[in-house]
């Protein structure tokens, strides 16, 4: 099965916001009749339908889904009623026109309680995606969707599979070549319009970001695909300023905290992920602010200057020419949207001028800032 029963567990499934009132024709080929809770009960009198937990991310949006339908009524009428396995077919053909050769070639296969119930969370996938997205079937071809052969959205798959993977699964995953599919996904949204491609992309940077956290090979692997590029040319040149959001920062400052070898960090330097995050400095939100303040000091603070070095940094004139220093100073502690930016600024400028003499007119903020950020044991580095 695609879910787990600590997934199950944690659901609320209690809650209105999983529903909206809304009258619905489409009750018929739902087909919640004889439904064996509340909730089921208002979908089959045509009261309420999916809104899918109030717009989130896919990956909860199908687990939510996933839960209420298991919760509700899959394992009484999946394991109980081959009838509702043939409504569920039926609700995945009319959605997907596509997918009816493989349906017909995989419904006489679907003969054990294991295989009916994994079949039924890949099509209540599909089904997460199409009503989060508000995609009607028309819409949903092999052209303009990423569709696999066995009818799932392949997005929503992968997001799920990582979901609740170990380390070792992760590694798993990417040495079958996950990065390259996810650095296709994001060659195709740039040429799709916001309302597919936004979604699509945010869904790959929380994959990347999943995958990546605290797992050096994975990260090895990463540095050998385009992901990186993708992901940086996304947040330079896809993304307005408005739309960048705290996973596609969180995700890029990920390859500056876990890809630590020299050639790592010299490929980050010399490709100008450091002006990437120029971008970043001036947004609205704090937490973008405080990520990409620490992935810049992580791309300036690098095994090819160690700490204990005494020399000048070796890139300081291109810092300075490139508006590195200026950012950290103007962006992270003169307009810092918390203290925890403006510490990793300090930080980072005075690591900069680490063998000179702080601006005169920079001097006073940054020691300030210092002085708070060594009171405050949490602010570290990397993170």
């Amino acid at each position: 099965m695609a879910i787990t029963t600590a997934q199950q567990d944690e659901l609320i499934d209690t809650q209105e916001q999983y529903f909206r009132t809304q009258n619905t024709n489409n009750r018929g080929a739902i087909c919640f009749n004889n439904a064996i809770n509340e909730y089921t009960q208002k979908l089959s009198d045509r009261k309420f339908s999916l809104s899918i937990n109030g717009g989130q991310d896919i990956v909860s949006s199908a687990i939510n889904y996933i839960n209420l339908r298991l919760d509700s009524f899959l394992y009484k009428y999946f394991i109980q009623s081959d009838g509702c396995l043939y409504k569920l077919i039926g609700i995945i053909r009319l959605y997907c026109p596509t997918t009816n050769n493989f349906i017909t070639t995989i419904e006489p296969f679907l003969t054990t309680t294991s295989l009916i119930i994994d079949f039924a969370t890949r099509g209540a996938l599909t089904l997460a995606y199409l009503h989060k997205h508000k995609i009607v079937h028309g819409q949903i071809s092999t052209k303009n969707v990423f569709v696999t052969e066995d009818s799932t959205f392949r997005i929503a798959q992968i997001l799920v599979d990582v979901a609740d993977s170990s380390v070792d699964e992760k590694l798993i995953i990417a040495q079958r070549g996950i990065f390259y599919e996810l650095v296709n996904i994001l060659k195709w949204a740039k040429e799709q319009n916001k309302e597919l491609a936004r979604p699509l992309q945010e869904c790959v940077c929380q994959i990347v970001q999943t995958l990546i956290d605290e797992n050096k090979p994975v990260v090895d692997i990463s540095f050998q695909t385009e992901i990186l590029t993708e992901l940086k040319y996304l947040v330079d040149n896809t993304l307005s300023l408005d739309e960048i959001k705290f996973i596609h920062v969180d995700t890029l400052k990920q390859f500056t905290s876990f890809g630590t070898t020299y050639e790592q960090e010299k490929i980050m330097y010399d490709m100008g992920l450091a002006q990437t995050f120029l971008k970043t400095m001036k947004s609205q939100l704090c937490r973008v602010v405080e990520k990409s303040a620490v992935a810049i000091v992580n791309i300036m603070i690098y095994d090819g200057f160690e700490l204990n070095k005494q020399e000048p940094h070796p890139n300081f004139l291109e810092c300075d020419h490139k508006g590195i220093i200026s950012s950290l100073f103007q962006d992270g502690i003169i307009n810092g949207k918390s203290q925890l930016a403006k510490s990793i600024c300090a930080y980072g400028l005075d690591w900069i001028f680490k063998t000179m003499q702080l601006p005169n007119e920079m001097k006073p903020d940054i020691v300030k800032q210092l002085k708070v950020g060594m009171k405050n044991e949490s602010i570290t580095l990397r993170s």
